[in-house]
């Protein structure tokens, strides 16, 4: 029919189209609503043998120039199965709201209203850019109204050999990734790395996601954006390899996608957290299926329906390229900071992994009330009862709350910070809190108040702040920046044991006992001429620490100088420690009791008092230090062999590397 028809009707017209007819057949070829002929077998259908057309796979004629493609569109038209490819007139009513878009930012369509007049979009204005962490207009939302949530609804995606179907009569737009999108002429795997809108701001480095299962904006971000107090959410966000992140809270933020006529704002609920990264925001999952968003990383484009058609954002490979480099470079530097939880215990288990056993473990009552503390499972119930009874026995070196420790006698060992001759004191302006974090400060300073911990001060010259931070179990920890005290002190040499020696001492015993010290740090006293200088404000006053807090320079080098100086008669012997880890070891239970018994009266003696619920005794296999200790000697560790095993192979040649 093709040749022939073309010439009995060479000036049948047709409806005028917005698109060409080669573009409208790629859209589309994959579904049914073609009739493709026959294979022309090798014969020209034309007088131009330079001509291709795509519809009929043969020479002799341009697709433009094919009748038998142009009347069967026209057909579809008539049906009104491809109206939203026909150019309206002025004045037409529009049932599709427009037409495709395909720019990114500041692509120039128009964007008709009601009476098809013309309206161009106000340039949006902001605040600022916001750019690496390292380092408007409003708009309508088109959520709000329910027939522009319909409109959205009936797109379909289109890509190369992908065979999504139009499906029947149902009229829908089309998303389409053509070669032309392709705007970065060099291959490469660069990150989909855009650019957004949000709160007066555009943001820049915005890292779109599909593996991240929620919307991630950094803290430094939140901060920069002026944002109101967060809302309350506990619990962490957890990488492909295990390591979980606290998160601070989550907060919801009216987002911008692209400009002009590929404007689209949605509301985005963002989980907010602190650490350090080369992105502002990851667009995760639920933001990617909010906007109904399409990406191909090949073309580094996204699209998404809007009012009008598809918009389009296409990534910055050079802003890409730069993110990813600068996340190689991202470190795990933190501030030095104090740090202290509801139970006064503000050690961070996330620093260094604390000695666990890996039996199972049940309590026992040491003494009255419901005084318990955790034993081994794997002991004979002679050895169980020899155990319990040298606990019962030596219940009061255990401290069931701050009021219980008495504390290292300043004379034995106190902390002095030795600040440089002639540095200048700093004094940190007050910054400010929310509600909440004011109230978990009020109720953490009456603690320590009335634990003894800290005292009122008047006039100091040191000053420093409190931040607060999320817990994985959903309480505060208040934390005190001692970065200005630290600069000023001069690191105490004092060595740390060595670890492959520790661990070699400890394994290839048949009983452990793992031992915490009660608030460590705390049991040692501050030398009095510098208890002042730990001086921090809140608005309940200006208080100082008694004894030795957290985050200063040498604490750790003065609790490992005081459990040398402790334990010096029963080190290598009875128990090997580092720092506040104990670790307490013998051959055969009766053994292990009379160990634990030389190992409490060296506590009773200097008054160090242990924490119940973190002590484990008796077991015969654990981890300590990062290696499994049993009787058989050193073990591979259980959790790192999994992670191992689960490790994804390098896919390219900077991951081998």
């Amino acid at each position: 029919m093709g040749l022939e028809a073309q010439t009995k009707f060479p000036q049948a017209k047709f409806t005028p189209l917005k698109e060409k007819r080669s573009h409208i057949l790629r859209e589309i070829c994959h579904t049914r609503l073609l009739s493709f002929p026959q294979a022309a077998g090798g014969k020209q259908l034309g007088k131009n043998r330079r001509e291709w057309c795509d519809f009929h796979r043969a020479v002799g004629h341009s697709t433009e120039e094919c009748w038998t493609l142009g009347a069967q569109i026209e057909e579809l038209v008539q049906q009104g199965r491809l109206g939203h490819y026909v150019v309206r007139q002025e004045g037409e009513k529009n049932d599709r709201r427009g037409e495709s878009s395909r720019g990114g930012y500041g692509a120039k369509k128009s964007n008709r209203g009601k009476g098809g007049r013309s309206r161009s979009p106000r340039p949006a204005t902001y605040q600022g850019t916001i750019s690496t962490i390292s380092g408007g207009e409003e708009q309508v939302d088109d959520w709000g109204d329910q027939k522009d949530r319909k409109s959205y609804q009936s797109y379909q995606v289109l890509t190369g050999e992908n065979l999504t179907p139009l499906e029947g009569n149902r009229r829908g737009r089309t998303i389409s990734f053509e070669e032309e999108d392709r705007r970065c002429d060099q291959v490469g795997d660069e990150p989909m790395v855009i650019l957004v809108a949000a709160e007066g701001f555009k943001v820049e480095s915005v890292l779109v996601d599909h593996g991240s299962s929620a919307n991630i904006l950094y803290g430094s971000t939140y901060r920069k954006l002026g944002l109101s107090e967060l809302k309350e959410m506990r619990g962490c966000l957890y990488g492909f390899s295990g390591e979980k992140v606290p998160i601070k809270g989550i907060v919801e933020i009216e987002t911008t996608f692209g400009e002009g006529s590929n404007t689209r704002r949605i509301p985005i609920v963002y989980t907010v957290i602190e650490a350090e990264a080369s992105y502002n925001i990851i667009m995760g999952r639920p933001a990617l299926n909010r906007l109904k968003a399409v990406v191909l990383t090949y073309h580094l484009c996204m699209k998404y329906p809007t009012v009008g058609g598809v918009g389009a954002i296409w990534a910055d490979a050079t802003i890409a390229k730069r993110c990813y480099q600068d996340s190689l470079k991202v470190g795990q530097r933190k501030a030095a900071v104090n740090t202290l939880s509801l139970e006064l215990d503000p050690r961070c288990h996330e620093e260094r992994e604390r000695p666990l056993p890996v039996e199972k473990l049940k309590e026992v009552q040491v003494g009255p009330l419901n005084q318990r503390t955790k034993i081994g499972t794997t002991m004979t119930k002679e050895q169980e009862d020899e155990l319990v009874q040298c606990l019962q026995q030596n219940s009061d070196v255990f401290a069931w709350s701050p009021q219980d420790m008495p504390g290292i006698n300043p004379n034995f060992m106190n902390h002095k910070l030795s600040i440089v001759e002639g540095a200048q004191p700093v004094a940190q302006k007050k910054r400010k809190q929310g509600e909440e974090k004011r109230m978990a400060i009020k109720e953490e300073t009456e603690k320590l108040l009335n634990a003894g911990f800290i005292r009122e001060v008047r006039y100091p010259e040191w000053l420093a702040n409190v931040v607060m931070v999320r817990k994985a179990n959903g309480r505060w920890r208040m934390c005190t920046d001692y970065t200005d005290l630290n600069k000023v002190c001069p690191k105490d040499p004092y060595p740390l044991p060595n670890i492959d020696r520790l661990v070699d001492n400890v394994s290839g015993y048949e009983f452990l006992s793992f031992m915490d010290a009660y608030s460590g740090y705390n049991q040692i006293r501050m030398h009095p001429e510098d208890e002042e200088k730990t001086a921090f404000i809140t608005d309940s006053g200006a208080f100082c620490y008694k004894v030795m807090p957290f985050g200063l320079k040498n604490a750790g080098a003065t609790y490992q100088r005081l459990m040398d100086k402790v334990f010096k008669e029963v080190i290598g012997q009875d128990i090997e420690v580092y720092v506040d880890d104990m670790v307490a070891k013998s051959e055969n239970g009766r053994s292990h009791c009379e160990a634990l018994r030389r190992v409490f009266r060296i506590l009773r003696r200097h008054q160090l008092r242990l924490n119940p619920e973190k002590c484990s005794f008796g077991v015969q296999a654990g981890r300590f230090l990062g290696y499994m200790l049993t009787e058989r000697g050193i073990e591979a560790n259980p959790e790192k062999c999994r992670a191992v095993i689960n490790m994804r192979s390098p896919q390219n040649v900077k991951e081998v590397q």
